[in-house]
């Protein structure tokens, strides 16, 4: 996240989102010389990219292109498109980062993407990319994003059991409910939830 000014000085730091409350933002800066946190405005910040990040557009014309940033204009990203191999031009207020690849493809036989899938080594995990003969699947593993090639004969089942569960707060949460990310890599994100299973949350960004 950058900052567009922070009172009278202009600051083009990054930071992370800490948390929300209402219109202002609590951000952690980069810059040691400032407060562990400082509360700015929502209407001075701006989603920081760089080249190399990987993008899905979630809004806009572009809706549903995923690409990898190749050149940042202020507020206007160049993605080269996973799926057309072209340059496409996005405002950086729809794009957020993304494991997802669009290929064009979304389905093989009766699995297709954004399935809850149990493999046959009895891990499971949901569908985000598929290709000719075989999906990526991100792996329901607590410590880190886990991305795996599983061909066809590697899955078991798809799963569809619904279960929710509580959050930090002891909230009951379940599918569809739009959840803040509290800790981790992606903290700060808000998202509806696609799928529970074992304790593990995915959702959909």
């Amino acid at each position: 996240m950058n900052s567009k000014s922070f009172g009278h000085l202009e600051i083009m730091e990054k930071g992370w989102v800490e948390k929300v409350e209402e219109e202002n933002v609590h951000i952690r800066p980069e810059m040691k010389c400032l407060p562990k946190t400082v509360a700015i405005n929502e209407t001075e910040l701006c989603k920081y990219f760089e080249p190399g990040n990987h993008m899905k557009v979630v809004s806009g014309t572009k809706k549903g292109a995923t690409g990898m940033v190749v050149k940042v204009e202020q507020h206007v990203l160049t993605i080269l498109s996973n799926t057309t191999k072209e340059h496409i031009r996005v405002f950086a207020d729809n794009v957020v980062e993304s494991f997802e690849v669009a290929t064009g493809i979304t389905k093989i036989r009766d699995y297709e993407l954004h399935n809850l899938m149990l493999l046959d080594n009895n891990c499971f995990g949901v569908i985000i990319r598929v290709e000719s003969e075989a999906f990526q699947v991100l792996k329901g593993v607590l410590e880190r994003p886990e991305v795996s090639l599983v061909k066809l004969r590697e899955i078991k089942c798809k799963l569809h059991e619904k279960f929710n569960l509580q959050d930090k707060y002891k909230n009951h949460v379940s599918v569809k409910d739009v959840v803040r990310i509290l800790e981790g890599p992606c903290k700060g994100k808000q998202d509806p939830i696609e799928h529970i299973y074992k304790g593990v949350v995915f959702v959909y960004d």
